[in-house]
């Protein structure tokens, strides 16, 4: 088997251990090379055989059925056996390490445009449950908003379910570390997070593993799924972007007893090995990579007919984990300092917004190279000089129009090209920017500065808006008219012609009202919105023809859904089975790509792989019902009724908010909310000491009782039958 040089770590020696042939046919041959390969040199292997003669039974975990990084049976392995085993696997990484360069801390300064980061979450699956719905529904969207403030792209790799249910143990195994493959690739040190509780997970056996994966990884054999991904991950290498989260295992003092299997492994074996692990990761690491956290059993929840126990209280872990995330995001890719001028802002939400639109785009060909067709046709009375689509929201319009604009732009034929989405910001749907951005990107010196001092006069003064229209109309008319001059085809792509109404100028101030031999545009708009059939229709009086509706977008081919969604899926590193994939795009509302994209992102972050199908199959056929399970599925994970006062402050406002200014409004809402529980927990422990120092007050009271009536018991016993006190006693105690 060949080894992935760009994803294994450098070794400082070239030795390595030789690997069996594929289709050898000779079993010893490959378990030989198998076994040397774990080793990864003869030193090590060396050491493994010296085990093996003193201790002629050397325990095995027995084979089990690969469902997961926390399933499968250690089997009954002897305690003083188990520690033997443990000691060799550890033998084996420390010789492996040392052969490991360490890593070295990456500063990435000066980037151009967007990065990936990859965040992967290693763990057993049914004990961190919790923990991982704690990661994916709220940790990980702050995260992901916080690194597109930074133009990083967050990409976190949660694999509770992407393997199919056929797979194969290398298929499960290949997934897992073939992930971790991904973020050493894009990341060099990956972002890794590894969560640890009472369970070691499953460890295959030498017969269950590949030769080519012992020999690709350096597979120690006697290791855990889980403890090979802190090895590929983090160990080796001594990675500073790797950061463990160990539980305290107190709360399973409440945990109902049906389910402890679920939390604890109660074999020997992995007990040692886990509590050998975790002393490894606090001797090897910093204190601010090893994190010590608490929780407490909630409630039994039924995940579509599947019982888990919810751990609550982990608010700390999750602002631990979203902390250290951050830090060391900017320790590798520094926040940029430059400020962008106003023409590349503009620019960057539009290339941003396309970008975007792009990356969930599929088929489209024939539709794209229909509107090309159009552009590059020669000047005549049967060319309109406008295009525009019609149809509903949701059919695909916007990923045309992206797609024809990078398409165009390749293309000698088309001179220039200009692509502004009303989409791309709250602010991308005033005419004034569109103008901006066109005589900016297009205009001459003089028309630029004309825009400037017309944009001067309208700040200063707002009673004169028709007059501003009136002179934004001319400016635009000579700016054709110097790209007509030029004698080659302008394409002018607007997505959302609709959008532009209501800011206080006539709307479509930028069509063309003449018929242009060179200048084209295109665009799209919905039925249900009659401002740009009427905008168009004065031009259409004018002159006759200038204008074309396409009434009705062909619905994407059901081969395009499917490779929609396994595109979008991948991206995470999850995968459909047939069936899923087959009840997925044969719903209904998968006509519709909104629909299909919130779908999609439904599964995305869907956590109980057994349900996975009942789950798809629960998918209302419309996008308003979607939208209200996906509302009804946030308000239940908010806690803070953050959703509910977002959606009120949308619906008491005219025009909508700008992002920022929701953002400050629930910075606000946050500290009122954190100032009032720290009332709250201050007033709860006042009571708390009150009560304290009542029941200590108590306890003295009883106890001065007690005294009291010991004393008067003791002056009972030492009077006389008539009551007279003992003399003799008394002068004997004198």
């Amino acid at each position: 088997p060949v080894t992935t040089p760009v994803t294994t770590p450098t070794f400082t020696t070239t030795t390595s251990p030789p690997a069996a042939t594929a289709g050898s046919g000779d079993d010893d041959a490959i378990s030989a090379a198998a076994a040397a390969a774990a080793l990864a040199l003869a030193s090590a292997a060396s050491a493994k055989e010296q085990d093996s003669q003193q201790n002629k039974a050397e325990a095995k975990p027995v084979e089990q059925a690969p469902a997961g990084h926390g399933a499968g049976n250690l089997g009954e392995v002897p305690g003083s056996e188990a520690q033997v085993e443990v000691e060799r696997v550890w033998r084996t990484v420390a010789e492996q390490a040392a052969l490991f360069h360490p890593a070295q801390r990456e500063c990435i300064s000066d980037r151009k445009g967007w990065s990936t980061v990859r965040v992967f979450v290693s763990s057993t699956f049914a004990d961190m449950f919790s923990e991982r719905e704690c990661l994916v529904r709220r940790v990980f969207p702050r995260l992901r908003a916080w690194c597109t403030e930074r133009r990083l792209k967050l990409v976190e790799c949660d694999l509770r379910w992407g393997v199919p249910k056929e797979s194969t143990t290398e298929s499960i195994i290949r997934t897992c570390m073939g992930e971790l493959d991904r973020c050493l690739v894009e990341n060099t040190n990956p972002f890794f997070i590894n969560l640890l509780g009472a369970r070691y997970g499953w460890v295959p056996t030498e017969q269950q593993l590949p030769a080519s994966v012992v020999h690709e990884y350096h597979w120690v054999s006697g290791a855990s799924i889980t403890h090979m991904e802190i090895l590929h991950g983090a160990l080796r290498q001594a990675n500073p972007n790797a950061a463990f989260f160990l539980r305290d295992p107190a709360f399973l003092a409440e945990l109902p007893a049906a389910f402890t299997p679920q939390f604890v492994d109660d074999q020997p074996y992995a007990q040692a090995a886990l509590q050998r692990l975790k002393a490894e990761l606090r001797q090897r690491f910093a204190p601010s990579q090893v994190h010590d956290y608490q929780c407490s059993v909630g409630a039994v929840a039924d995940q579509l007919g599947m019982k888990k126990v919810t751990l609550e209280n982990l608010e700390a872990f999750g602002e631990a984990v979203l902390q250290f995330l951050q830090n060391a995001i900017l320790e590798q890719y520094p926040t940029e300092v430059r400020e962008l001028s106003e023409r590349e802002q503009l620019n960057m939400e539009q290339i941003d917004f396309r970008d975007l639109v792009l990356a969930q785009m599929v088929g489209r060909d024939a539709e794209v190279q229909q509107l090309l067709d159009h552009v590059v046709e020669p000047p005549g009375e049967a060319n309109p000089t406008i295009v525009v689509m019609e149809d509903a929201v949701g059919c695909g319009k916007s990923s045309i129009l992206a797609k024809l604009a990078v398409v165009a732009e390749a293309d000698p034929r088309v001179g220039s090209v200009f692509y502004h989405s009303s989409h791309a910001s709250f602010a991308a749907t005033d005419t004034r920017q569109v103008v901006q951005r066109m005589l900016l990107e297009l205009g001459s010196a003089e028309l630029q500065d004309k825009l400037a001092l017309l944009l001067r006069q309208c700040d200063e003064s707002c009673s004169g808006l028709a007059v501003a229209c009136v002179a934004l109309e001319n400016l635009i008319d000579e700016l054709f008219d110097l790209l007509e001059a030029r004698q080659q085809p302008f394409l002018m792509i607007i997505n959302g012609l609709h959008s532009f109404a209501g800011d206080g100028y006539e709307p479509l101030l930028f069509c063309p009202r003449r018929r242009y031999n060179w200048v084209r545009l295109v665009g799209d708009t919905e039925p249900r919105h009659s401002n740009v059939r009427h905008r168009l229709a004065e031009t259409e009086a004018i002159v006759p023809c200038n204008a074309l509706f396409l009434e009705h977008v062909q619905p994407l081919q059901e081969e395009h859904k499917r490779e929609l969604v396994t595109t979008k899926l991948s991206r995470f590193n999850k995968r459909l089975d047939a069936e899923q994939l087959r009840l997925l795009v044969s719903n209904e509302g998968a006509d519709n790509l909104i629909w299909l994209t919130f779908a999609c992102e439904e599964l995305r972050v869907f956590g109980v792989f057994e349900t996975l199908t009942s789950y798809i199959e629960s998918f209302l056929p419309t996008l308003p019902g979607l939208l209200g399970q996906v509302f009804t599925r946030l308000q239940e994970d908010d806690k803070d009724g953050e959703l509910v006062f977002v959606l009120m402050l949308v619906a008491a406002t005219r025009c909508g908010l700008y992002e920022i200014e929701l953002r400050q409004l629930l910075a606000q809402r946050r500290i009122k909310l954190h100032q009032e529980r720290q009332q709250q927990q201050l007033k709860l422990k006042q009571q708390q000491e009150q009560q304290q120092q009542q029941e200590q007050e108590q306890v003295q009271q009883e106890e001065r009782h007690q005294q009291q009536q010991e004393g008067q018991e003791g002056l009972a016993e030492s009077a006389g039958p008539d009551g007279n006190t003992n003399t003799n006693n008394s002068s004997s105690n004198s």
